[in-house]
């Protein structure tokens, strides 16, 4: 069985060759300062659940594609940036099945094998979160224009914390920088547009 998508295993009689067997050769020796994973379920520790949800792993509720290459990054790059959509759904408590990081943050990353800091932040169209240096539970960091702390508690399916004080403002891109990315860096919208139902 191949060790991962990445392993020359499945590249067995393929016509093309793409870019994933590199970006994994490039984690496993060391060379991703900060990777970018997607999630369809995130904890209070960053830990990910990118395949399943339900309680039952032979008959889930919904079956997801999969790790795609998620464990490997959370697993060998320094630092992780977990990018998703926020509800009680998504920010779920405690997930059931989890594939990216470790059980809990009792356990520190060394013990369990892996590489780097884990996730240091998450990012989703409400705020931006990163983790408590001591607790290693989800934080805000930032809300949303318009977003209060009562709005991103009520679309979060634990406990968020915050700082004393105000909650910070996140900084919206500037329209030019937005015209840039939507005209030049992805004129087809496959990393710009949010799907819909």
């Amino acid at each position: 069985m191949p060790w991962s998508v990445g392993c020359p295993f499945t590249w067995r009689k393929s016509p093309t060759i793409m870019e994933m067997s590199y970006s994994f050769a490039q984690c496993y020796n060391g060379y991703v300062d900060i990777g970018f994973l997607g999630f369809a379920q995130v904890d209070m520790y960053g830990n990910v659940n990118t395949h399943i949800i339900g309680e039952d792993f032979h008959k889930p509720k919904v079956r997801l594609t999969g790790s795609g290459g998620n464990n490997d990054l959370s697993s060998l790059t320094e630092n992780m940036v977990l990018v998703g959509l926020q509800s009680r759904i998504n920010f779920w408590r405690r997930l059931i099945h989890h594939f990216s990081g470790t059980s809990d943050r009792r356990h520190s990353r060394e013990e369990a094998g892996l590489l780097g800091n884990g996730p240091v932040a998450v990012i989703s169209p409400w705020g931006v979160y990163d983790f408590e240096p001591v607790s290693k539970r989800m934080r805000i960091k930032s809300l949303t224009p318009g977003v209060t702390f009562d709005i991103a508690q009520s679309l979060t399916g634990f406990e968020l914390l915050k700082s004393e004080g105000d909650i910070p403002q996140t900084k919206l891109i500037t329209d030019d920088a937005l015209k840039i990315m939507r005209a030049e860096v992805d004129p087809r919208g496959v990393f710009t547009t949010m799907p819909t139902a």
